[in-house]
């Protein structure tokens, strides 16, 4: 078992920032699947590829927009990963939080599975390309505020789950609020009043994340145009592609896929 901070794999670029360090990490070739840990806290996103992640009781496959968080000292281990992956890790100091005075971080699993998590990590993950004068400050400004977000308590309205499966059948479309409202049988003002509590931002900014995660996905594991991807994922034409894309993620989509 290792109990060193170091990630396995080759080490890409890397910026820190007082008690925390953010790092791109690739995989070409098979490394030790034995259990480890890490000193400090780490969050990962998977980039690229993926890989089999076992905890004490649990299992995930881990892929590409997965965001995964190790406690402490968490023993863990990764086998069956595919070549080539890149992940991109946060290591944190115990002393990042009380340093900043977040003294109460939900690190359960809403915060993980939100989906702004995986968008500002992106950010981040630009800032490693930049990587000039101004990329450390702008690692430690876009942690302090990824980690002051507080993940609230969701409604349990059982309207809330079925609008989430629709949007996530029709992810691609444009669902007028009207046609919503007749399918839950709601008032459009019920489902304008309660969405940005339960997902956090507007119906439309939902779904331009889930046009743009798709895209993520197309980028990596198909050889689709970017005219094609942006037919596909719904977007108006390839130039409105380009700037969604390039809102969301800090990259072109051109740029995005040759990294």
């Amino acid at each position: 078992m290792q109990s060193s901070s170091g990630f396995l794999g080759t080490i890409r670029e890397q910026i820190q920032h007082d008690d925390c360090r953010a790092t791109i990490v690739d995989y070409h070739q098979p490394v030790s699947e034995e259990w480890h840990r890490h000193e400090q806290i780490v969050l990962c996103v998977i980039l690229k590829g993926g890989t089999l992640e076992s905890r004490k009781k649990t299992e995930t496959q881990a892929v590409p927009g997965k965001v995964l968080l190790y406690n402490q000292g968490e023993i863990h281990r990764n086998t069956h990963t595919q070549f080539p992956s890149k992940n991109l890790n946060l290591e944190l100091e115990p002393t990042f939080f009380s340093r900043n005075a977040l003294q109460s971080v939900n690190f359960d699993k809403a915060f993980v599975e939100n989906r702004d998590i995986y968008f500002q990590l992106l950010k981040i993950y630009q800032e490693l390309h930049l990587n000039d004068t101004y990329s450390q400050q702008s690692l430690h400004a876009s942690l302090l505020a990824l980690f002051a977000q507080k993940t609230q308590k969701l409604p349990t309205s059982p309207w809330l789950k079925d609008l989430e499966e629709i949007l996530a059948d029709r992810w691609n479309e444009f669902i007028p609020l009207e046609e919503l409202s007749r399918n839950l049988h709601l008032h459009p003002v019920t489902i304008s009043r309660y969405f940005p509590k339960y997902f956090g931002c507007s119906l439309g900014d939902y779904l331009r994340k889930l046009k743009v995660e798709k895209a993520l996905f197309y980028l990596q594991h198909t050889v689709k145009s970017l005219t094609e991807i942006a037919h596909e994922c719904g977007f108006a034409d390839q130039s409105h592609f380009i700037r969604v894309f390039k809102a969301y993620t800090g990259f072109t989509p051109k740029a995005f896929k040759i990294l």
